[in-house]
């Protein structure tokens, strides 16, 4: 399996690419549910897990334990997409913007 770290430009700590793009697409996911129900429970929840992050206590973060868990279920066998494989991503994308 390729090497999936990035090195945060801001800490200099190395960071699992795959988990980092997952949680923010979490993130994406909570804040669309919120627009929609207006759960006031969903910030609560999301202020609680940025807080997590912010006083460096990831293990205390809930969307952290969850993207740890789908990176290792799915994406642990997977390989880097070709050039390929990224540009017909691109373009399948593209349609549905």
């Amino acid at each position: 399996m390729a090497n999936n770290t990035v090195v945060c430009p801001v800490d200099f700590i190395s960071v699992n690419e795959n988990k980092a793009r997952l949680t923010a697409g979490l993130v994406v996911i909570f804040t669309a549910l919120y627009i929609l129900t207006k759960l006031w429970l969903i910030p609560l929840f999301l202020l609680f897990d940025f807080f997590a992050w912010g006083f460096n206590l990831p293990s205390y973060s809930l969307l952290n334990i969850i993207s740890d868990k789908l990176v290792a279920i799915f994406l642990s066998e997977i390989n880097q997409p070709t050039g390929h494989q990224k540009d017909l991503r691109l373009k399948l994308v593209s349609c549905f913007l």
